[in-house]
């Protein structure tokens, strides 16, 4: 876990030492090959198609070596950022919406708070009823 939030800002040095780890698994079975009587060439090639897609396997190593989602997030936090600014008006629109959704929601939750969820100001408040008259029929007279 704390290699997976390392690699994260270590790319560049991560890319290399991949790089190097693949060249060589490609050499040393190359070097297999032509000791089966191989020319230089043919052992090449046959250790490309032994060892599979190198970018394959480059892109398993990457996502074994990072925590992925983090990594997602991220790209998809700096793609918003550079649509965002890309788009001034739309941004200024959108942060100003959410800012007032967030207010009305907290004023109306203080407010719902301070009526009906708080407990009322009495010594017993579990004693306190509410009494109401109410007329039986429709014609007062």
């Amino acid at each position: 876990m704390v290699a997976g939030f390392r690699n994260l800002f270590r790319n560049s040095k991560a890319e290399a030492e991949l790089a190097r780890e693949v060249a060589s698994h490609l050499a040393l079975l190359g070097d297999e090959f032509e000791r089966r009587g191989m020319s230089p060439e043919e052992a090449r090639m046959a250790a490309h198609r032994a060892y599979g897609g190198v970018e394959q396997a480059k892109q398993a190593h990457r996502d074994a070596r990072t925590l992925i989602w983090i990594e997602h997030t991220l790209q998809d936090l700096r793609h918003a950022g550079r649509a965002l600014a890309r788009s001034p008006g739309f941004t200024f629109i959108a942060i100003a919406t959410i800012a007032l959704g967030v207010g009305v929601n907290t004023t109306l939750f203080t407010a719902y708070n301070a009526v009906a969820l708080k407990p009322l100001p009495v010594a017993d408040a579990g004693s306190v009823v509410r009494m109401r008259r109410t007329l039986q029929s429709g014609f007062i007279g």
